[in-house]
């Protein structure tokens, strides 16, 4: 909304498919994440998590995007819906466990697990 003035997904991802961008996540706080790749489109629900605090949460989302780009074998260029529901899975669980407390990063108990 703050970008481009819009308040929605779908309107969100073709405007910055005009601008060479064919992949888009879009998080939608506490409820849902909605992710685009050029026609594929793959939504996934959060699940209700007790919050403590949310610093720290979107960047650790971010984090746990990244982590699960780097380790599965999913290709920027051809994403599989699957494998982009994995690799939105994995990010939301990084966001969700800073929630559950008040440091700003995940806990090493929760990183040897992944």
């Amino acid at each position: 909304n703050t970008m481009f003035n819009v308040d929605n997904s779908a309107d969100a991802f073709n405007i910055v498919k005009k601008y060479g961008c064919n992949i888009l996540v879009y998080t939608r706080s506490d409820s849902l994440v909605e992710s685009y790749y050029a026609e594929n489109r793959v939504t996934v629900k959060v699940p209700y998590i007790k919050t403590v605090s949310t610093i720290g949460a979107g960047d650790s989302f971010n984090a746990g995007l990244i982590y699960e780009l780097f380790r599965s074998e999913e290709r920027l260029d051809e994403f599989s819906t699957e494998g982009l529901e994995k690799i939105i899975k994995t990010a939301i669980s990084f966001g969700s466990h800073v929630c559950t407390h008040y440091e700003n990063y995940i806990s090493e108990g929760f990183a040897r697990k992944q």
